[in-house]
């Protein structure tokens, strides 16, 4: 009756990592709709040692860096990391991951397929061979911020998407830049990440994206480059399980509203996944995917509610308000080195906490203040 256990919509990080995980027990079928994995790139590919442990794709880091420079419209501050962060190749670490899936016993895949539709446990897929549909007992959505599982099945939506551009520019620096001001976009922020000789720009917004983009992209060059663009979801929705349907990754929004990275977070909720179809499916229950909704929250759901309030604050700060945030981290710099993290940003506003003075200064400059007793019982619950 079923022609696999599970069938995967994604070939991305998230969707290879739960086929690694279930593949030597579970019969696996993913579906991935580009000719080849980890292209087209649409990451800026800059993650700490954590996410680099937890995909275990030591071989993708292209260099190590721990120092960043933050940006406001007339400040800037430099800031050297304890925390080791890396600049990775993103294909080769998308690739990394498959190869080892790909060799599983139980797993299969299809590149060059798109999945079209749905008809209960039936997934209608298309390839360059024609039409056919697959039966499955789980289907796994792990197809992107637009997720097309999460809108046949009816999913709560994102809060929000934003949208982002990114081309390769020569650049000689070695530091990662971040830029932060109404007028560079003014519901995220702008990068540079660098890696031989030239570096990957960036800019993610809301409103009026490309126009951002290219006003900021015209400061280094007018040089006309092959840009990609991507979409990141942030404010994870509200239900990722419904009767055998699970949505893992940027399609679940399982994504730091901080940063907008989703690498680390999708790899964690996709062996959150793992565990919870396994025991679906030996049990027979398939009632037991509900675990995993349980237990993904558990694990990143309170960061994920802290980050999403830090990301409100972001957008309403003024830019007289991220200068002096920036002076702000200037004077507190010691501390923000030593206990800096960029998959868990709620360590440091805990450490921040035990300093009265330092509190103080942050109540002055985000508005508006109700957001302050949501963000201290978000860390302290």
């Amino acid at each position: 009756m079923w022609d696999f256990d599970v069938v995967i919509i994604g070939g991305g990080p998230a969707g290879c990592v739960l086929a690694e995980e279930i593949g030597d027990e579970v019969s696996t079928l993913v579906v991935e709709e580009d000719r080849e994995i980890g292209k087209p790139v649409r990451c800026a590919g800059f993650v700490s040692e954590r996410c680099i442990k937890e995909a275990d794709a030591y071989e993708s880091i292209l260099k190590q860096t721990s120092k960043i420079v933050i940006h406001s419209p007339k400040r800037s501050v430099v800031v050297n990391t304890k925390e080791r962060l890396f600049v990775i190749k993103r294909d080769r670490f998308d690739q990394i991951i498959f190869k080892r899936a790909v060799k599983k016993k139980k797993v299969e895949f299809e590149l060059n397929t798109r999945a079209i539709g749905n008809d209960g446990n039936t997934i209608f897929l298309k390839s360059k061979d024609g039409l056919k549909t697959v039966r499955a007992k789980v289907v796994a959505g792990a197809d992107g911020a637009l997720s097309n599982v999460a809108r046949w099945f009816s999913f709560p939506p994102v809060s929000k998407n934003l949208y982002a551009f990114q081309p390769y520019i020569p650049y000689n620096k070695e530091e990662v830049e971040v830029f932060w001001g109404k007028d560079i976009t003014p519901s995220f922020f702008s990068w540079i990440i660098p890696e031989n000789g030239i570096a990957r720009i960036g800019l993610a917004s809301q409103e009026n994206p490309y126009f951002y983009f290219k006003n900021f992209l015209n400061r280094f060059t007018d040089e006309r480059l092959k840009i990609t663009g991507g979409v990141i979801p942030i404010g994870a929705r509200k239900k990722t399980v419904k009767g055998n349907v699970i949505l893992i990754g940027d399609a679940a929004g399982q994504v730091k509203p901080t940063s907008g990275g989703g690498l680390y977070t999708g790899i964690v909720c996709a062996k959150e996944a793992a565990n919870a179809i396994k025991e679906a499916i030996f049990s027979e229950d398939i009632k037991r995917l509900s675990n995993y909704e349980r237990n993904w929250r558990k694990k990143i759901g309170r960061e994920l509610y802290f980050g999403m309030l830090v990301h409100k604050m972001r957008c309403r700060i003024s830019d007289e308000g991220r200068d002096r945030f920036v002076s702000f981290v200037s004077r507190y710099k010691r501390l923000v080195e030593d206990n800096a993290d960029i998959d868990y940003l709620s360590k440091i506003a805990k450490k921040i906490w035990r300093y009265p003075a330092a509190w103080r200064e942050i109540l002055h400059i985000i508005p508006p203040y109700r957001f302050i007793p949501l963000m201290i019982r978000s860390i302290f619950r």
